[in-house]
């Protein structure tokens, strides 16, 4: 039995040595070059495409080491205690990103991040979404249960297909009128002021 675990973590370590290869290496802490970085006391491959941090208790200070995941498409950091995204502000592959259920209330280092397709903001502080406008390939995006009242900042989102602006503070919907490529979207509980 002995023999067969030590067998299987001999295996582990090898796939994991073989999943992050010769990629780009940062500096530890010791002063060593390592393919890895540490969040929430877990040792993650930075060359990673894809990663899930979901209700995880992360902090702002937790996030830091994501700056060096430069090859992330998609990122999942829901149900956390992040309030800051300036570690994701360098992360332009990222097309896929889920961020609900935090503290969020500033999106500006989310700003150049033009491929991003997919964001969830839903359950955050939010009531500027200047930033987004500038984020033309959004295709799909959850704003619900914010304290958004203004839409200006949509108005040239013409990708946008899905649209969750539920259970925020919102009456004028006008800015939305021009968004032709729209087939869902949630308006209900808002403001009819």
């Amino acid at each position: 039995m002995k023999r067969a675990l030590t067998l299987l973590i001999a295996v582990c370590a090898i796939l994991a040595f073989t999943a992050c290869g010769n990629n780009a290496e940062i500096l530890a802490p010791e002063g060593i070059l390592s393919d890895y970085i540490v969040i929430g006391g877990e040792q993650i491959c930075i060359s990673l495409t894809e990663l899930h941090l979901r209700g995880k208790g992360l902090s702002d200070d937790d996030i830091v080491p994501l700056r060096y995941m430069t090859n992330l498409e998609r990122l999942d950091l829901r149900d956390n205690q992040i309030s800051d995204l300036s570690p994701l502000s360098d992360l332009t592959n990222l097309r896929r990103v889920n961020l609900r259920g935090n503290q969020i209330s500033d999106l500006s280092p989310l700003s150049g991040l033009s491929s991003l397709g997919r964001l969830n903001l839903r359950d955050n502080q939010i009531t500027d979404l200047l930033t987004l406008s500038g984020l033309t390939d959004l295709w799909r995006v959850n704003l619900r249960d914010n304290q958004i009242s203004d839409l200006s900042s949509l108005s040239d989102l013409t990708n946008l297909t899905v649209l969750n602006l539920r259970g925020n503070q919102i009456s004028n919907f006008l800015p939305l009128a021009g968004l032709t490529n729209l087939t869902e979207v949630d308006l209900r509980d808002n403001s009819t002021n």
